[in-house]
């Protein structure tokens, strides 16, 4: 559980948050695989690999890149994670955060 909401939280920190409240199923960075009949999401810009440390839950609190392309020239998040592990618990200075959308 906790992997799973290290990869939300990374996104939400390097791109924010979608602030109309969208869910990534509704964006064009969610792509989709199957293997052995189960359906796999991914998303491109968190990093795609046969792995499950890449695997993607559509129900996700989508990030500002929704309905966006991915930023030529910046890493996949998976690959920036990799090499320096990011505190993703403490927003940027600035930054809105889901709970004051939700609650706002």
């Amino acid at each position: 559980m906790a992997e799973r909401l290290r990869k939300i939280k990374a996104m939400h920190h390097f791109y924010g948050c979608d602030p109309k409240g969208r869910v990534c199923i509704e964006c064009d960075n969610l792509i989709w695989g199957e293997y052995h009949d189960k359906r796999y999401y991914k998303c491109t810009v968190y990093g795609c690999s046969h792995s499950d440390a890449t695997d993607w839950r559509k129900s996700y609190s989508a990030c500002g890149l929704i309905g966006k392309a991915f930023p030529d020239g910046d890493k996949r998040i998976i690959d920036i994670l990799k090499h320096n592990p990011v505190n993703v618990e403490n927003p940027i200075e600035g930054q809105i955060s889901i709970n004051e959308i939700m609650e706002g």
